[in-house]
């Protein structure tokens, strides 16, 4: 993606390799990505084609990895929390199919990216 310069995207991958994830526990399918202190929720269905994460710095870390390896989303939106089962609401991207769950607010990806870098810290 070329809002994400090279040396950028290079930092974003190496964050992705350090993330160490555990199963969210209960019924869920849903797992937990950490890195240094922060963690997030990510769903991910239909193999892959849907991925929900929690809206913080670690969950705008994985949707911008795939991203960047996948390609532009046909969507890219916020959630409200009322909205999602994810305390605080959600950031989903979905490539293909019909989006999963309650339609959000379309936003940029310049927008997670910028929310992601703050997981780079």
């Amino acid at each position: 993606m070329s809002e994400v310069p090279a040396a950028l995207q290079q930092r974003f991958f190496a964050a992705e390799a350090a993330l160490q994830w555990r199963p969210a526990g209960g019924q869920s399918q849903d797992r937990i990505a950490h890195l240094h202190d922060e963690e997030a929720r990510v769903r991910s269905v239909r193999g892959g084609a849907t991925i929900t994460t929690d809206p913080g710095p670690v969950g705008a870390l994985v949707l911008v990895v795939a991203v960047l390896r996948r390609g532009e989303p046909a969507r890219l939106e916020a959630i409200d929390e009322a909205e999602v089962p994810f305390a605080g609401g959600a950031l989903r991207a979905t490539w293909s199919g019909p989006a999963t769950g309650s339609p959000g607010r379309p936003i940029p990806f310049a927008d997670v990216v910028a929310v992601a870098r703050y997981a780079l810290v």
